[in-house]
């Protein structure tokens, strides 16, 4: 910038500067003001440049001095710096919607004026630390990119809210990815940042316990319908009951790991209670006094397992105790025959035959049960794996490659026994002889002959004789 200062001076005038405050910023060229480096205004917090300008004039050797301001104008070079990092939170599962969660963010900018504001978004990570750690149980960490459960509602003050529901058993970390940029005017010269808000999820009492036992159907991790069995003797006390798949047992599904206290909290008939009591603490069912079947052939009661907790969840399972008659005869195998015949290399499944061409078909009968007892499931042993029985009751072809030519046997004898799916009763073992039908499946098959010598001449006669065999 030229001075607006009269006179020559290279012959009329001499300029000079003096900065009473520190080094010089500036050089005379002539009437020009040159900087001698360049400026930080930032750094150096320069808002303005203070100076004074002496003018002796050559031909009086008068002299002046004039005081001179330079405004330093800003420039945005510099990017928000987030201070105080590293962000971290811990939050409840349970938290509403819409709270605030944190309010610690701070990016600083050393720009002045409008340069220097800083406004807040949430954007989604790079994906780097997410997924699942190699804890076990409920020690296994998920972590999970909070952009889409948390946001920013006031860009310029930076509280993070939640803008999603939380659930613990499925995300315990997320890592909330915090963009700050300044508010430049011309926003292609906007410089961003970028840091992490790790939000840590806490545990709450939000799931109810579930019962626990092999085969049942769960979702998320919880039992669905779970549902139990036992068997009791007409007229018998039979203790602690024998209940199936498993022992009574439920588990808090929150990480509390809150005490779980059984009862009953239903049944039919409703004199339940006065055949069996429940331990709360074990979930032992007891059989308390002798029932006859004709108070009932079947009690379904509801068991309650309760958290010990100041929210009471709970969860209730079915047992149903079947009352059977006084055992005096054991189960009898039924069947239409007990020889049969299968063709060999029979694929799996296909049922036996009898003499007649009738399906080979196994029942079981109970000489203790009426016709209005309910009927017992029964499961069937068989000492052979090359058959079974079917779920119909059919005796069906069990492996591959059933093969009657030799070495294999072309019958096979075994026995069948039928037992109770929910006790303990049998039948007695039952016989059962399987004939293979042969089937062309072999090619003849030619000996080897050594070489032979013969004598020459034009009679016929016998070389050889060959035999093939099948």
């Amino acid at each position: 910038a030229e001075l607006p200062i009269s006179g020559d001076p290279l012959s009329e005038i001499i300029l000079d500067l003096v900065f009473p405050k520190g080094n010089p910023y500036f050089t005379l060229n002539g009437k020009m003001l040159q900087l001698l480096s360049p400026l930080d205004r930032d750094k150096d917090n320069l808002s303005h440049i203070v100076f004074q300008l002496t003018c002796t004039v050559k031909s009086t050797n008068k002299k002046r001095t004039i005081p001179v301001i330079v405004r330093v104008v800003d420039v945005n070079d510099n990017a928000p710096v987030f201070v105080s990092t590293p962000y971290n939170t811990t939050i409840s599962e349970l938290v509403p919607v819409g709270t605030t969660i944190f309010r610690g963010l701070k990016a600083v900018d050393q720009d002045a004026g409008v340069n220097s504001l800083v406004e807040y978004t949430i954007v989604s990570g790079d994906g780097r630390g997410l997924g699942t750690d190699q804890g076990v149980g409920r020690n296994r960490v998920t972590v999970a990119d909070g952009a889409d459960f948390f946001a920013i509602n006031l860009p310029h003050q930076g509280q993070v809210t939640v803008s999603r529901g939380l659930d613990y058993e499925k995300t315990q970390r997320y890592l909330v990815t915090i963009l700050a940029t300044d508010r430049a005017r011309n926003e292609s010269e906007r410089f961003t940042t970028t840091t992490t808000l790790t939000v840590n999820v806490k545990d709450d009492d939000d799931q109810d316990p579930s019962f626990i036992y092999r085969g049942c159907m769960s979702v998320d991790g919880a039992c669905v319908n779970p549902e139990y069995h036992a068997t009791v003797s007409s007229g018998v006390v039979a203790g602690i009951l024998s209940i199936s798949p498993e022992k009574i047992q439920a588990v808090d599904m929150d990480t509390n790991n809150s005490p779980i206290a059984y009862s009953f909290l239903s049944g039919s008939p409703g004199s339940f209670r006065d055949y069996f009591e429940i331990n709360p603490t074990t979930g032992a069912v007891r059989q308390t006094k002798s029932v006859d079947t004709s108070v009932t052939k079947k009690f379904e009661i509801i068991v309650k397992a309760e958290e010990n907790s100041p929210s009471r969840r709970f969860a209730t399972a079915k047992l149903s105790v079947l009352v059977r008659p006084v055992d005096v005869n054991p189960p009898v195998i039924v069947a239409s025959a007990t020889d049969g015949l299968v063709s060999e290399n029979a694929p799996v499944g296909t049922k036996i035959l009898d003499d007649e061409g009738n399906p080979l078909q196994l029942r079981v009968s109970d000489p203790d049960l009426g016709p209005d007892d309910p009927k017992p499931s029964y499961d069937f042993e068989v000492t052979t794996n090359f058959f079974h029985i079917d779920e119909e009751g059919y005796l069906v072809v069990g492996e591959e490659n059933l093969d009657r030519d030799p070495p294999s046997p072309g019958k096979f004898r075994f026995q069948v026994v039928a037992r109770e799916s929910h006790g303990t009763a049998a039948s007695a073992p039952v016989t059962f002889t399987v004939a293979l039908i042969d089937v062309n499946d072999n090619a003849p098959h030619l000996p080897m002959i050594p070489p032979i010598t013969i004598q020459a001449g034009e009679g016929r006669r016998q070389v050889v004789k060959v035999e093939a065999t099948d």
